[in-house]
């Protein structure tokens, strides 16, 4: 019988389980961690590298990892997470924030992948310190978020 055709014993699965968990662990040794969601390892000292929540996802994965993620959250548990995802994208991946058009306005002014988030200047709750509207929102509360880098085709 060749060797390849030898039936998987049950000792050699757990073996092989083993060795994958050593290779692993030597790759996060090596400063890589895997993003949850395609789960690729990427230099985790890297600024930016990896949206850390809890959960470790990429860049490319993010706005498919948030679709799944977010009606898994409780409204304050989302809106925290939401709040860190809005400053990554924009502080480490320089992401476009385009405030809505008017009060009508209900998508996105691209076909390009974007996240319509609560506003960072006022929360999502469009008014100012002073009670006046959200002069970064325009009264609405949203903004859109639109990545500048190219991001991998959505998962299917």
């Amino acid at each position: 019988m060749s060797e390849s055709s030898k039936p998987n014993l049950p000792g050699e699965s757990a073996s092989v389980e083993v060795e994958l968990a050593a290779l692993r662990n030597a790759l996060v040794l090596l400063g890589l961690k895997q993003c949850v969601w395609c789960r690729k390892y990427l230099r985790f000292a890297e600024p930016g590298a990896l949206f850390d929540v809890g959960e470790l996802v990429c860049y490319s994965c993010s706005l498919d990892w948030w679709k799944n993620k977010c009606p898994q959250l409780a409204e304050n548990e989302r809106a925290a997470m939401e709040h860190k995802l809005v400053h990554w994208l924009i502080y480490q991946h320089h992401a476009k924030v385009i405030r809505p058009a008017g009060k009508g306005a209900e998508t996105a002014p691209t076909d390009a992948p974007h996240l319509v988030a609560s506003c960072i200047e006022c929360l999502g709750k469009g008014k100012d310190t002073g009670g006046g509207h959200c002069s970064h929102c325009i009264g609405l509360g949203i903004i859109w978020v639109i990545p500048t880098e190219k991001l991998r085709p959505a998962h299917t």
